[in-house]
């Protein structure tokens, strides 16, 4: 009897060594040995092959910028300045000269207007008038345009005065004889055409003193008198 169960229990614990011999294998193996031994390769596809490039490269397109407008910010507009143009007009220009400029009493002077139209269309409906002091006396007018003696008043009158032309008038006058000697003559002349266009010029003559420098000498042909002055 104890035989028996003494056989059984050796068969017992060789039953018991023989599975610990073969569990302890696999408890002892590594991480990496069990990931090993569990991985299954796979076979991995190649790669595609790279696209053909051709030797032109290829234009890319630019993105357009646009501008940032931000709310309330005045746009700014494109101007044209465009040159102003003279209005076409007429342009007239007066002058009035005088020889000699220094005289003695009963002296004949010379008198020349000229009336000129520096404007770009003809001046019409023309009138000139030259008023004379009362220390000259009227004298002759030159032919040429339609003039006359209105009392001390010389009267001009043309119908057009093309664009850069003019009207020249000449005329004499005297020196009264009991003009005061020492003093200066002044007249103005004016000229007026249709468009209420107005000019005027001037002109003056002097006359010397009585007495003349001692030195003598003379003064628009009058000789001068010698000796000391009185």
């Amino acid at each position: 009897m104890n035989r028996g169960v003494r056989f059984l229990g050796y068969l017992l614990v060789f039953s018991v060594l023989a599975a610990l011999l073969v569990a302890i294998p696999s408890a002892w193996a590594t991480p990496e040995q069990s990931r090993i031994a569990q991985t299954v390769p796979t076979r991995t596809s190649e790669p595609p092959p790279p696209p053909e490039s051709n030797d032109e490269p290829q234009a890319t397109e630019q993105p357009t910028s646009l501008p940032t407008v931000l709310p309330g910010t005045p746009v700014p507009t494109l101007s044209v300045t465009t040159p102003a143009t003279q209005a076409a007009s007429a342009k007239l220009v007066l002058r009035k000269e005088v020889a000699p400029t220094a005289a003695w009493p009963g002296a004949t002077l010379v008198y020349t207007l000229t009336l000129s139209n520096q404007g770009t269309v003809s001046a019409q409906q023309i009138v000139i008038q030259d008023t004379l002091p009362a220390d000259l006396v009227p004298g002759a007018i030159a032919p040429g345009p339609d003039a006359r003696w209105e009392g001390q008043t010389l009267q001009v009158q043309a119908p057009i005065l093309l664009p850069g032309s003019q009207l020249i008038i000449a005329y004499t006058a005297e020196v009264r004889v009991d003009t005061r000697p020492g003093g200066v003559i002044r007249n103005r002349a004016s000229a007026s055409a249709a468009g209420n266009l107005r000019v005027a010029a001037s002109s003056s003559v002097t006359f010397p003193p009585a007495e003349l420098p001692t030195t003598g000498g003379s003064f628009n042909g009058i000789s001068g008198t010698s000796g000391s002055g009185r």
